[in-house]
């Protein structure tokens, strides 16, 4: 399969939780981009396919923790493909640094992020 994403992923592992209708679950995340994350949870009362969830990192010893609100997007077995729907400023703010730090490629996200925010055309 041929994958054309506008978005990069930057491999990323790092502890999650999942917060959805159902309670929360711990999870890992395995990669991040600006728009969306893949993550791994092994429990069978995980969220499914089109459910909205919040996607929480805490990072650097709970310093810094991060909350995207997300859908799930596809689910593959324990891989959840989540889209991010609502994501506060100073989250993106910090999620554009960390991609920039892993990507090497500061350029890169920069002009990722005005696709993110650039209004759709027809």
């Amino acid at each position: 399969m041929n994958e054309r994403r506008t978005f990069s992923r930057v491999p990323f592992v790092a502890d999650a939780m999942l917060v959805f209708a159902g309670g929360q679950l711990p999870a890992e995340l395995l990669d991040l981009s600006l728009a969306g994350a893949l993550v791994a949870c092994a429990d069978a009362a995980a969220p499914g396919r089109g459910e909205a969830v919040t996607l929480v990192l805490a990072l650097g010893d709970n310093a810094l923790v991060l909350e995207m609100g997300a859908r799930v997007a596809h689910r593959e077995g324990d891989h959840f493909g989540l889209a991010f729907e609502r994501v506060e400023l100073e989250t993106m703010v910090h999620l554009r640094r960390l991609l920039e730090l892993n990507l090497g490629d500061a350029e890169r996200i920069k002009r990722e992020v005005f696709e993110l925010i650039r209004p759709a055309t027809d």
